[in-house]
């Protein structure tokens, strides 16, 4: 009840102001051009007065109630940014974790070239248990050299340790095959066909464009 008559009231002194407005700017409009004469020059005075502390009045309602309309919305949002702020925060932190596990549990190694590289694959090759899952993408070689020959005898030996280890059945290996040219095509036909008694072997392919 209280607030129907608040906005009631409210509605009231808007029109009554509009009205007061527009009747001083006729009358002001009038007076101007001599037409008609109500109000002497000090009654003006005191009227442009009054008109001016009832503007501010209304501006200053108006300001309060902008206020009381917009703060809220404007809070709402602050402590949405707030939240998303907070959120990314905690993004970034798990992020960084994630990244300090990954390279705390990562090994990398570096190799000056290729012949150690391959040195030290078939230590490895050597130190793997029986059964154990390997995934391969490929063994890195030079183009058009055949894929159970290497540069030199080091590389070559991997090549012929690895054939034989996965022939006995030693390790479980899926290989994935880059076939950038007719060559690797012909490779992976041999190699597939090398392994072909093996359950053990799996080969699939991609092309590269």
């Amino acid at each position: 009840m209280l607030e129907k008559f608040k906005k009631g009231f409210s509605i009231f002194l808007e029109v009554l102001f509009y009205l007061a407005y527009i009747v001083t700017i006729i009358l002001g409009i009038l007076d101007i051009f001599n037409l008609v004469s109500v109000f002497s020059a000090e009654q003006w005075s005191k009227i442009l007065v009054m008109l001016f502390g009832t503007t501010g009045i209304v501006v200053l309602g108006d300001k309060r109630k902008m206020e009381q309309d917009i703060i809220p919305t404007i809070n709402k949002i602050s402590n949405t940014q707030s939240d998303l702020f907070t959120e990314e925060q905690k993004t970034k932190k798990s992020v960084s974790k994630i990244e300090n596990k990954v390279i705390g549990d990562t090994e990398v190694f570096y190799f000056s070239d290729k012949t150690k590289f391959y040195l030290f694959l078939t230590n490895l090759l050597l130190k793997l248990p029986a059964n154990a899952r390997i995934d391969v993408t490929s063994f890195e070689k030079n183009y058009s050299i055949p894929y159970s020959v290497g540069e030199d005898v080091h590389i070559e030996a991997f090549m012929t340790a690895w054939t034989q280890a996965v022939r006995s059945g030693k390790f479980h290996v899926r290989q994935l095959v880059h076939i950038t040219s007719p060559q690797d095509y012909k490779e992976l036909k041999e190699r597939v066909y090398s392994f072909r008694d093996n359950w053990n072997y799996g080969a699939r392919n991609t092309k590269l464009i």
